[in-house]
């Protein structure tokens, strides 16, 4: 745990065939005792954690300036010092934040790579088997 009192986490599973990967997503799995239901990875926009814009990472952004993705003011999102006010770059609007799942960009985006990867849409990783 990272913090007292978290109840969420996340992890990334590898396994060796899409048939095991099928198994775990339509059976779960158990960890410690406590039945885990796992999601399929999913193609998504890449947006920059930097400067919030889309189709590259912080690594490789060209701005000198942090660009918060909460308040979009000139900083880091962990140095933000106004925690409730929200701001999205893409869509210049105060009706939510840069990396809100409520971003009409990201949703246009989404629908763009669904169409290019259609195998983002489907529950289960394709394989002989029927139920897939």
């Amino acid at each position: 745990r990272r913090k007292p009192g978290q109840r969420v986490a996340h992890a990334l599973l590898s396994v060796r065939n899409a048939d095991v990967a099928n198994t775990l997503l339509r059976d779960g799995l158990y960890v410690l005792r406590t039945k885990l239901f796992p999601k399929k990875d999913k193609k998504e926009p890449i947006r920059c954690a930097k400067c919030q814009h889309w189709g590259h990472i912080a690594r490789e952004c060209q701005s000198v300036q942090d660009v918060c993705s909460m308040c979009g003011g000139p900083h880091r999102a962990s140095a933000c010092e106004h925690p409730g006010r929200r701001y999205c770059v893409s869509c210049r609007t105060d009706k939510h934040s840069s990396n809100s799942r409520e971003c009409n960009e990201l949703a246009r985006r989404s629908e763009a790579l669904n169409r290019r990867h259609p195998d983002n849409l489907l529950p289960y990783f394709p394989t002989p088997e029927k139920w897939t």
